[in-house]
């Protein structure tokens, strides 16, 4: 069950402090304290899935511009986690050295970019979820 306390939103005890809507517009997938994402309908407010892995905060999720069927989630634990939801398994992770910020899954639907810490590194799936570029602070 949702519930909003201010500006807070929690699933059961955990605060939810990522929400997206998905690229069909039907789902709002929700990201918590508890490292899981769920997935609710909009139209009759049921839970319909979750997506389990990560171990620490769910601070950030992306949407695939490419295809309707991959979801990517950041966390405190950091990892980036790239789902595939027909099956929500996850196809890759992603090890970002630091606490996961923010993600973006690009355009063309081959890469990733991570954000967190003092980085931001670029991930390639047609090479494995290789790092192939990591941007420093100056």
């Amino acid at each position: 069950m949702l519930r909003s306390y201010g500006s807070l939103l929690y699933i059961g005890r955990s605060a939810i402090h990522s929400t997206v809507f998905t690229g069909d517009g039907l789902r709002v997938m929700a990201g918590s304290d508890d490292g899981v994402v769920r997935s609710w309908d909009l139209a009759t407010s049921k839970h319909l899935f979750s997506l389990r892995g990560a171990t620490d905060y769910v601070r950030a999720q992306a949407a695939s511009p490419a295809s309707k069927h991959i979801w990517a989630t950041g966390s405190y634990d950091r990892r980036a986690r790239i789902y595939d939801l027909r099956t929500r398994k996850i196809l890759f992770t992603l090890e970002h050295g630091s606490q996961i910020d923010d993600l973006v899954l690009c355009p063309g639907g081959a890469q990733a970019i991570t954000i967190g810490g003092t980085d931001i590194k670029v991930w390639d799936f047609f090479a494995g979820g290789k790092l192939v570029a990591n941007l420093h602070s100056h």
